[in-house]
């Protein structure tokens, strides 16, 4: 990825990749002859597979260097406005169909901007398509010194944009100078520069209104101011699908606009915002009232406006729907067709790096690839794959020396000849590392870290040898932003190869047929996990003992097995709950247990994003868990309970609002994330994504 400005400019981009600056004169805009040229030299210089003009100049400065040059690389323009407001000519009408004609695609900022390019310059439709811009998601700072006490005199309105006629300052103005009228205590902040910015500081003079009006240059604060104001206005006349208003419903701060361009597609009025008919100066004051004078109605507000930009309009997604466009735009050239997968787990066990990896597979056979699943110890577990699942049986004692075991991997990369061998956490990294280096097979490697790599690295040696094996595949996919965090700051060499890729579940499964394995009546409790120290089992006994006190019907379901199963079972008899806790074994289908339990527990002392929390939540389960690895990234307050890590009583507690709360709301917001977010068909398509991407950096490289 490489960024390249045209114009000189003293604003600092937040891209930390390869920035280029052509510093061409802005007076040359209409004829550049010597920059349509360097540019043209980068473009050989880099060969990128596509081009994005984003906005204003960039369309004929593109284009212009593409026809003068004879480039063939693919040419995007980025729309971000409705471009019949500014075609006021026919001269600029036909200028603009000109540059038009160089382009490849038009991905336009919001249906109204694209509706309106096809009608300005009966652009096909099939040359054109909508994705929104995004908001990134960031930690929000403490506000600014120099700003606190603006901010202690009273509400603060903020307003950002470049001082132009088409943002309107004058109208605003007008409808501040009313609403003080009713407080006097109102502070407006008018955030940008432009060359109306002095007529409007006059105007703000000549109403006396100096004391609540506050002038700041563009600054890198917004989040921060936008966080701790009262209201967002924006009564421009012309508008795209700006970025501004997206980050104001991401910081919880309610919005009142003008109903121009795109921003009907975000705001709508009494639910996630105000919107007003472009002009109407007394309701625009109106609503604003409303907001500041009932609380209620703000908080409503608030809180749909932040599900919506979490749902749509975060960066991550919006970047998918632009890769999409690329990939369609590039079919022809770069043909996408069937892949060979090697799935390497450790063994045939219910857990949940092996059951995730079982019905990741399933769902990249069923898009048409061809997918092997080997283990590498033997085990009973009947996993969810759709084929047989093969095993090298190694002897798990020998893992560190298995020459036999190394030299069988590379056979079956021989014989099946994989596009990509995706190793799926444990072993297998050791496994396939050693096994590629050692018999020189060229296979990427993708290895799914699915926990808290810290947590197993035991001593200098253990960390010494993980930091060769992480050196040596070529793309890590974290199972939660957690487990990326803690692998790069264990070994920083891995950050430039590391994403994140959630767990899912199947959305397909008929949830109708489950039924029920408890006796009616009785409140049953489950924990699904392997009989493993990370797992907490110990403390998990003490927690059900302290919640017995208040609900002595209470029944503990324990599912899965490990090494610590004897010590666990001693721990249930000592305690005299061997009538209250019941040990099931590892089991095939647990979702009998977590679609009729009473809710979900788990007190792990550590985790990366456990699939079974993802199953509670689409069985409308309610979870209780520590807040440990990734799971504060699906559970929290709206989705469940999310306890302090080792706090017992907590604990407890928050199991007994299971019983006594109505936990309709938390249960449902909990069933739209893993409907939006982790579709395992979804999730299906980017790790297909993931392994195109390292195939070709592998050949690239």
């Amino acid at each position: 990825m490489v960024v390249l400005t045209l114009y000189p400019g003293d604003g600092e981009l937040p891209f930390k990749g390869t920035q280029i600056h052509l510093n061409r004169p802005i007076s040359h805009r209409l004829f550049d002859f010597i920059g349509w040229k360097k540019f043209a030299e980068y473009i050989n210089k880099y060969q990128p597979d596509v081009i994005q003009a984003n906005a204003s100049d960039t369309l004929k400065f593109c284009s212009s260097s593409k026809y003068l040059f004879k480039w063939k690389n693919k040419l995007v323009f980025r729309n971000a406005n409705k471009m019949g407001d500014f075609i006021d000519s026919p001269l600029k009408h036909k200028l603009n169909k000109f540059y038009l004609k160089n382009l490849d695609y038009v991905i336009s900022v919001s249906k109204e901007c694209e509706k309106d390019f096809i009608k300005t310059f009966q652009f096909s439709e099939d040359k054109i398509q909508t994705v929104t811009i995004g908001v990134e998601e960031k930690k929000i700072d403490a506000l600014s010194p120099d700003l606190k006490e603006i901010y202690s005199k009273g509400p603060v309105i903020v307003h950002i944009g470049g001082f132009v006629p088409e943002k309107n300052h004058e109208t605003l103005i007008r409808i501040f100078s009313c609403l003080l009228k009713n407080n006097q205590r109102l502070q407006l902040v008018l955030i940008g520069k432009g060359k109306l910015q002095e007529a409007i500081r006059q105007e703000v003079q000549e109403k006396g209104l100096e004391k609540n009006v506050h002038f700041l240059d563009y600054r890198n604060d917004i989040l921060e101011i936008l966080k701790r104001a009262t209201l967002f206005v924006m009564p421009s006349l012309i508008e795209g699908l700006p970025a501004v208003i997206l980050e104001a419903m991401y910081c919880g701060t309610p919005v009142v606009a003008f109903n121009v361009g795109g921003i009907s597609e975000v705001i709508k009025s009494g639910q996630t915002g105000e919107l007003v008919q472009k002009g109407d100066v007394d309701d625009f004051i109106q609503r604003v009232e409303r907001i500041l004078g009932d609380e209620n109605y703000r908080d409503e507000i608030v809180q749909n406006a932040s599900d919506l930009i979490h749902s749509q309009f975060l960066n991550n997604q919006i970047a998918e729907q632009f890769e999409s466009c690329y990939e369609n735009l590039l079919e022809p050239e770069i043909k996408r067709g069937q892949l060979r997968i090697l799935q390497i787990i450790q063994k045939k066990q219910f857990r949940g790096a092996e059951i995730f990896c079982c019905q990741l597979s399933n769902e990249l056979e069923q898009k048409g690839h061809e997918v092997q699943v080997y283990s590498i110890f033997e085990g009973s577990a009947d996993l969810p794959y759709s084929k047989v699942i093969n095993s090298f049986q190694r002897n798990q004692s020998l893992r560190y020396t298995d020459y036999s075991g190394w030299k069988a991997i590379a056979e079956i990369v021989r014989k099946f000849k994989p596009d990509i061998v995706q190793a799926n956490a444990s072993d297998t990294l050791k496994y396939t590392v050693i096994s590629r280096q050692l018999f020189g097979w060229k296979v990427p490697i993708v290895f799914r870290n699915a926990s808290l790599t810290s947590f197993y690295i035991n001593g200098s040696l253990s960390k010494e040898i993980n930091r060769f094996l992480f050196q040596k595949v070529d793309k890590i996919v974290s199972v939660s932003e957690s487990s990326r965090n803690d692998l790069n700051g264990l070994f920083p060499s891995t950050t430039n190869k590391s994403i994140v890729i959630t767990n899912g579940v199947n959305l397909g499964l008929q949830e109708n047929r489950i039924s029920s394995p408890f006796q009616n009546g009785k409140l049953n409790i489950v924990h699904v996990g392997s009989l493993t120290s990370e797992k907490n089992h110990l403390k998990l006994i003490r927690i059900f003992e302290g919640f017995l006190e208040t609900f002595s019907e209470a029944s503990l379901h324990i599912i899965g097995d490990g090494p610590l199963k004897k010590i666990i079972e001693n721990a249930i008899q000592n305690a005299n709950l061997t009538d209250k806790v019941i040990m099931h074994g590892e089991m095939p289908n647990p979702q009998l247990y977590i679609k009729n339990a009473s809710m979900l527990v788990l007190p792990s002392l550590v985790e990366g994003l456990p699939g079974v929390i993802l199953e509670a939540m689409n069985f409308e389960t309610p979870v209780v868990a520590y807040n440990v690895g990734g799971i504060s990234e699906v559970l929290n307050d709206k989705t469940g309970y999310l306890v302090e890590s080792n706090n017992e009583t907590q604990f407890v507690e928050a199991m007994k609002q299971v019983v006594i709360s109505d936990n309709t709301n938390k249960i449902l917001k909990a069933k739209e994330l893993v409907k939006s977010k982790f579709n395992n068909s979804l999730l299906a398509e980017k790790f297909v994504k993931v392994y195109r991407n390292t195939i070709a950096e592998k050949k690239f490289n």
